[in-house]
């Protein structure tokens, strides 16, 4: 099933700032070098892993609002693995290699969701490149 044009669109756009601290981490020229009037971070380290941590605490309120779906005996179990992410972050997350894990776990969480018919049938859809992009930029964009 095709994933909605809006989902998608908010998804790779939601993406690109963990892209461009990669990109930063790489060597490209902070964005005010080339533009001064667009907002900036010029430290890829720093935006990687602040941003990083935000989607991340922000997919366990996405995984949140699917446990909302669920009923019966896996209720309680559902809804505690929806809050695990924002828990990782909080306790453990000090590295660009910490968040790449994260979204690894994250993933694997969005395909439990799905194959308990929890997600939209278009989630996988989406997550599955969005997880392949993410997490290229945390390998090849980490800092040195």
């Amino acid at each position: 099933m095709n994933t909605p044009r809006i989902p998608l669109f908010l998804a790779i756009a939601g993406a690109l700032p963990l892209v461009y601290a990669a990109l930063l981490n790489m060597g490209l020229p902070p964005i005010s070098e080339l533009q001064p009037w667009l907002p900036y971070w010029d430290d890829g380290a720093g935006l990687m892993l602040v941003y990083g941590q935000i989607i991340l605490v922000f997919m366990a309120g996405v995984l949140w609002g699917f446990a909302t779906l669920a009923t019966g005996r896996l209720t309680l179990l559902v809804y505690v693995l929806s809050i695990a992410p924002a828990l990782y972050v909080f306790f453990y997350v000090q590295t660009s290699q910490d968040l790449l894990y994260g979204f690894i776990a994250v993933f694997l969480l969005d395909l439990a969701f799905w194959r308990l018919r929890l997600t939209p049938p278009w989630w996988l859809g989406l997550r599955l490149p969005l997880t392949g992009i993410v997490c290229g930029a945390l390998w090849f964009g980490a800092p040195m």
